[in-house]
């Protein structure tokens, strides 16, 4: 039975599961958290809901201190808010928008695999330049641990993996590997192999 939470989406701070990030993470090298919250952040620089990057440019270099010389951002990371009423199409056009920014190299999206939506035809298929849909469900995470429901049959809590699929969407200032134009389609497993 799929717990009633998971259904509504009236949470909005799901964690992208810890394991997975790293494996991106390792890949990418993140620098920026475009959509954290001051508890669940996945770098050290990250911004949340006050700094409104849905609307905001996000920053393009970590400040200069006494110790340290400028950083440029080349890489951020997002996991946009899921729930009732998240404008999942306006943080699409953000995206686009940012990663075109001559400062970043890339910026990697975890976003639910809505191949239904205008979003989805409209701004990751013409425009990202590789989509990894992910094998299985991810099991997100609430305060670092995986997401769970009270399952009244057994009376135990039970892990509650995500009730939709999920992809990883790569949008490149200058695209590489695609020689048409639609955007490459990989996947990659929800876990990795033990």
């Amino acid at each position: 039975m799929t717990p009633p939470q998971l259904l509504t989406s009236s949470k909005e701070d799901w964690e992208t599961p810890q394991q997975f990030w790293d494996r991106l993470d390792d890949e990418f090298f993140f620098d920026l958290d475009a959509a954290a919250h001051e508890y669940n952040p996945k770098c050290g620089l990250y911004l949340t809901e006050d700094d409104d990057a849905l609307s905001n440019p996000w920053p393009e270099v970590i400040e200069e201190t006494e110790d340290e010389d400028a950083i440029e951002i080349v890489s951020p990371y997002i996991n946009p808010p899921y729930g009732k009423g998240n404008h999942m199409g306006k943080w699409m056009q953000q995206i686009q928008k940012q990663s075109m920014r001559s400062c970043y190299r890339q910026v990697v999206s975890l976003v639910a695999s809505r191949t239904d939506t205008v979003w989805w035809h409209e701004l990751v298929m013409p425009l990202a330049d590789e989509v990894r849909f992910v094998r299985g469900r991810l099991l997100f995470e609430v305060d670092g641990k995986p997401a769970q429901h009270y399952d009244k049959r057994s009376g135990t809590m039970k892990n509650s993996p995500a009730t939709f699929p999920s992809a990883v969407v790569v949008w490149r200032r200058v695209p590489q590997m695609r020689s048409r134009n639609v955007p490459l389609f990989t996947s990659m497993p929800a876990k990795e192999a033990a």
